[in-house]
């Protein structure tokens, strides 16, 4: 029996009849960009970033952090929470740090609008009050 694998690739899930060369051990990809004036520029690369035989340095995991919490936690709230993460041994309980995972971006600045004054319903004009 020959082994198949779905595509994730395909839309329609077509299947290959057999991985890339290499799968799993390596997963290389081949990039090549020609410019307007016919230069060519190839770069391969054997991992993707963040393999472990590729790693993310601390900066480049900070900068991925700093991008994907962008708009979900205020600047303040990503310092605590990444101060948490680089010193998770010091976290007494999972609770803590999941607290410091909540969305605050927009709590203080976000005012709730005044609700419309009630309008009368019927086209007619309101009578006015009499004074006495």
């Amino acid at each position: 029996m020959q082994r198949i694998f779905p595509s994730p690739c395909h839309p329609s899930g077509a299947r290959a009849s057999a991985p890339p060369p290499g799968f799993p051990a390596l997963q290389r990809v081949i990039v090549t960009i020609t410019t307007t004036d016919g230069r060519s520029f190839t770069k391969q690369l054997d991992y993707p970033k963040g393999d472990p035989r590729n790693p993310l340095s601390d900066g480049e995991i900070e900068e991925k952090f700093a991008a994907l919490a962008d708009g979900v936690l205020t600047q303040q709230a990503q310092a605590k929470l990444k101060d948490a993460i680089w010193n998770l041994e010091k976290i007494g309980s999972v609770t803590k740090l999941m607290a410091l995972m909540k969305a605050d971006v927009g709590k203080k600045s976000v005012k709730p609008k005044p609700k419309p004054k009630a309008k009368p319903t019927s086209k007619t004009k309101p009578k006015a009050k009499k004074r006495r």
